[in-house]
């Protein structure tokens, strides 16, 4: 399969899995989206499951790649990757829905795609334990604790975006409004450091 073929399918599926979720999801949508034949995405993927696992995999490792790209600079993670890291809001939507289909139908889980996973949140985990060795956050929590608490305030306005606009008194989720509350996780993030007496 040439590249530019593979990345308009991994493009049109992504953005059909976001909205439908593995089940609700068509092959057929992702084809025609993809101008790419049908048996074509079948013969590369092996089946929907396969297409779904090759998107998965593709976000997971990008998330890592930016990462360790931050922490090759020795960022910290609560006071400037928290809410700063932005893949644009259409892919941080796919991203969050993606997630919420996922813990909504149990999607069945592929062994080594989990073993990505698990190392990648791992790796988070690892950074605010660094953080808060460093005092830059509190120590009062675990870094799970943390970590999970600002994944799922990360994922509101994308899996929840009704709730986030009434509860905003917004007639829409701007651009400007997401803008504003990672700023306002960092700044939440930041406001609870320091190492507990």
């Amino acid at each position: 399969m040439s590249t530019e073929s593979r990345r308009k399918i991994l493009d049109a599926a992504r953005e059909e899995f976001a909205a439908y979720g593995l089940a609700g999801a068509r092959v057929d949508r992702i084809a025609a989206s993809s101008q790419c034949n049908k048996q074509l995405i079948y013969h590369y993927f092996g089946d929907k499951q396969g297409l779904y696992d090759a998107v998965l995999t593709e976000l997971v490792l990008i998330a890592r790649d930016n990462q360790a790209a931050a922490r090759k600079k020795g960022l910290s993670y609560a006071r400037d990757y928290l809410g700063s890291f932005d893949m644009g809001t259409a892919a941080q939507a796919n991203w969050a829905r993606l997630l919420a289909w996922e813990g909504l139908t149990q999607s069945p889980e592929n062994a080594e795609l989990e073993s990505i996973r698990r190392e990648n949140f791992r790796n988070l985990v690892r950074w605010l334990e660094e953080d808060q060795q460093a005092g830059v956050v509190t120590d009062r929590f675990t870094a799970e604790e943390l970590y999970a608490f600002f994944l799922s305030a990360t994922v509101f306005p994308y899996i929840l975006p009704n709730v986030f606009r009434l509860v905003f008194g917004a007639s829409e989720v701007t651009p400007e409004a997401l803008a504003s509350w990672r700023d306002t996780l960092r700044t939440l993030m930041q406001s609870i450091g320091g190492k507990s007496d």
